[in-house]
């Protein structure tokens, strides 16, 4: 298992009932449970290396991305490849709300030359996008650093 699937499964493990569907505010909190729990097993080991957990969720329905970046800055002073991370940034995360208001895009940095559509993701920041009545309906929250 690569470090995404041990992510999705814990936070599935934080669904009332992770077979079922899931609300678009079930799932928020169960990714802010799942980094609380991440958040915490860093502490007791004494990770404090920057680690991005960039996320998109989604049920076919709804669909929740982050923004965020665990201890942002700090590289281990070594020639591994974390250390050279540092180089790149995959901390950025864009959206683009469809004019019609029936779709939205998501990605880690605009796919399109015409940057004007894409807004970028506040910093520790999450996307909350549900279907309303009116279209889509697009929400940014604020996560604890």
């Amino acid at each position: 298992m690569n470090d995404t699937e041990w992510f999705y499964a814990l936070m599935l493990s934080q669904l009332a009932d992770p077979f079922g569907p899931a609300e678009p505010d079930e799932l928020a909190d169960a990714i802010l449970q799942a980094l609380g729990v991440m958040r915490d097993v860093r502490e007791r080991h004494g990770i404090a290396t920057q680690s991005p957990v960039n996320l998109i969720v989604s049920d076919g329905r709804s669909i929740v991305a982050t923004r965020f970046t665990f201890d942002y800055g700090w590289y281990p002073d070594d020639d591994s490849f974390f250390a050279r991370e540092r180089e790149f940034d995959f901390t950025t995360l864009w959206c683009a709300p469809d004019p019609d208001g029936r779709s939205v895009c998501i990605a880690s940095e605009p796919l399109t030359s015409d940057r004007t559509q894409w807004v970028e993701a506040p910093e520790y920041s999450m996307l909350v996008v549900s279907s309303g009545h009116d279209g889509i309906e697009l929400e940014t929250r604020e996560l604890e650093a």
